[in-house]
């Protein structure tokens, strides 16, 4: 059998053209692997043009118990710690978090829209939908509906939640990204 290449037969000059050009293949491999990799967790939500009506209107219903509960959980520390700043508290020792440390949670895209006096002015202005005539924080039954995204057009697991204000004829929503198994999220959403 015929070989079709031989190494001991190659000059230096060929094996270093060989390097450079296995060297320009890889790096075109992993450019070509990452930008699949970014593309896999791109949203995709123009939030300039995007309403958050329409995003919940078009994505599915669903009723999975878990992903509720998680959820709810998430949303019930980010109103108690608007709770905390209407009370005066700056920190507590009880895993609850203030206003500002929510910041950290938002999807990198959504910081790009949203800088952090941007998102103190947004949250405050959902977080008062929450405040009952007493001044105090609605603090039960917040979300109406969940509903999730299209997986083909944006991240997996992002959930939008239209919440139950004090006044039922005022809407809010927030949208989560979640991954249950390593108990992780994201907000890229909050009206």
């Amino acid at each position: 059998m015929k070989k079709i290449f031989d190494i001991k037969e190659i000059t230096v000059k060929e094996k270093i053209a060989l390097g450079i050009i296995c060297i320009i293949l890889l790096v075109i491999g992993t450019a070509i692997i990452k930008n699949l990799i970014k593309k896999r967790y791109n949203y995709n939500i123009d939030y300039s043009k995007e309403n958050i009506e329409n995003l919940f209107e078009y994505s599915n219903s669903t009723n999975d118990r878990e992903i509720y509960w998680i959820l709810n959980n998430i949303i019930d520390g980010f109103i108690k710690s608007y709770s905390l700043e209407l009370s005066g508290i700056v920190k507590t020792d009880d895993g609850l978090y203030s206003r500002e440390d929510f910041y950290a949670t938002l999807s990198d895209e959504y910081k790009k829209v949203l800088n952090k006096s941007k998102y103190m002015e947004v949250s405050e202005n959902m977080l008062k939908k929450f405040v009952e005539k007493d001044n105090t924080m609605k603090d039960e039954d917040y979300i109406a509906e969940v509903r999730y995204l299209n997986s083909n057009r944006y991240a997996e697991n992002m959930y939008i939640c239209k919440l139950n204000t004090v006044d039922e004829n005022v809407n809010s929503y927030i949208g989560i990204i979640i991954n249950p198994s390593n108990r992780f999220y994201n907000i890229f959403y909050l009206e």
